[in-house]
């Protein structure tokens, strides 16, 4: 019993470094990242603002409370995070695929859910009844940015991240 001990006490250690070597590495590349944006930021224009004029124009909008999601099996999931959708257009029909975390999870556990809707409807406050598309597998396994092929109808590319 004590061998076990002892080698779970050893894999705690190397858990412990591996997290404080990643954590130390991480700090210092976001530093010299950021340290080369400044950098970068003071040779062009294309960072800076010049007038009060946005490039893009709010249509609509989705918050977490104005989403429904029930899972396969009937459970109702309550969003806590609602994130980087992508929107499908076909003649008067909306499909938009959401980056979802429910209640009680880490941002780290999210998924995708998608909703359909009509095109006359994306504007304002919008609310969805969703349904869960694409779930982690792994523990710790973060499904997100839903994008949808332009050239393909019906074809997601998504990314699968592990933290």
């Amino acid at each position: 019993m004590s061998f076990f001990l002892n080698e779970l006490e050893d894999i705690r250690k190397v858990e412990e470094f591996f997290d404080n070597l990643f954590s130390s590495v991480k700090a210092k590349a976001d530093k010299i990242l950021y340290e080369k944006y400044l950098k970068i930021r003071g040779k062009t224009s294309f960072t800076r603002r010049r007038s009060r004029k946005s490039l893009a124009k709010i249509r609509g909008y989705i918050i977490p409370g104005d989403v429904a999601a029930i899972s396969a099996v009937g459970v109702p999931i309550a969003p806590r995070i609602v994130a980087n959708p992508a929107i499908e257009i076909s003649g008067d029909k909306a499909r938009i695929y959401l980056r979802l975390a429910s209640i009680g999870s880490e941002f780290a556990k999210t998924f995708i859910a998608v909703a359909d809707l009509r095109v006359e409807d994306l504007q304002g406050r919008i609310r969805v009844n969703a349904k869960p598309l694409l779930y982690g597998i792994m523990p710790y396994e973060c499904i997100e940015d839903p994008r949808i092929d332009p050239d393909v109808p019906g074809v997601l590319y998504h990314v699968r991240a592990f933290y």
